[in-house]
């Protein structure tokens, strides 16, 4: 009888103890979040290829990307899943792209600069949907950038006479990279950022204020098409610039 209640008492005690540690595994469990460098391609298509196996997230800044797994399979499914993905032989593969800025002025009044070319279908288009009668080139930039990476260009637009001030204008850009499946290719841009520093006559003396239009959006685009990213009011020059992109292939 002794005998039958001892072992009575270790197995209660061995359940409770199972019960418990059990439910410490419980309490401990939850999400397992880790930080990969990634060294090869941009974390951007990576985070867009994995985006169905569980939480992602990049920097292309930072160049990594960020996981959270349910478990400890799971992150090592996602770990392995990067490494097959980050490799040098896709780096080989990567695009690069020569982007054209053009800075269009517009105004209510005053002739239309010789804009020649696919350039003066676009101010075509723009004289049927906006009121402005006068438009004029006033900058086009130019730009090489690579699928993964980074740019940034800045330059000066010359004032119209000796005593007038500059425009500067700054470009930044950082490109996702190319579908080549779709006709024609499309460009992908995870980050368009351009400004236009404008100076504007303060007084008689010859003085300055200046007024900065900033453009930043993403964008995709259709290799050799003319796009109008977008359009801010302004003063002095002109009454708005827009600007207008166009993106090529070049390996």
């Amino acid at each position: 009888m002794k005998t039958s209640i001892v072992l009575y008492l270790v197995t209660l005690f061995a359940s409770c103890l199972a019960f418990g540690q059990n439910q410490d595994s419980q309490q401990q469990a939850g999400p397992i979040r880790k930080v990969i460098p990634v060294q090869h391609v941009s974390p951007a298509e990576i985070r867009d290829a994995l985006s169905g196996w569980g939480g992602i997230r990049s920097s292309h800044e930072l160049g990594v990307v960020v996981i959270t797994a349910a478990d400890e399979q799971q992150a090592r499914d996602l770990e392995s899943a990067i490494t097959q993905l980050d490799t040098p032989a896709r780096s080989d593969r990567a695009a690069n792209v020569e982007l054209t800025i053009h800075y269009l002025g517009a105004s209510e009044s005053g002739p239309t600069s010789d804009i020649q070319g696919p350039l003066a279908s676009v101010v075509s288009e723009l004289k049927k949907n906006f009121a402005y009668k006068s438009y004029r080139l006033l900058e086009t930039a130019i730009l090489n950038t690579r699928q993964g990476h980074r740019t940034s260009l800045e330059g000066i637009i010359p004032g119209e006479a000796e005593t007038a001030a500059y425009l500067s204008y700054g470009i930044d850009v950082s490109l996702r990279g190319v579908n080549r499946r779709a006709t024609p290719s499309v460009i992908e841009l995870d980050k368009l950022r351009t400004f236009v520093r404008l100076p504007i006559p303060k007084d008689e003396s010859g003085g300055f204020v200046f007024h900065n239009m900033v453009l930043d959006t993403a964008i995709d685009v259709p290799e050799g098409k003319m796009v109008v990213v977008g359009k801010a009011g302004a003063r002095g020059p002109a009454s708005s610039i827009f600007v207008v992109l166009q993106a090529r292939v070049v390996g």
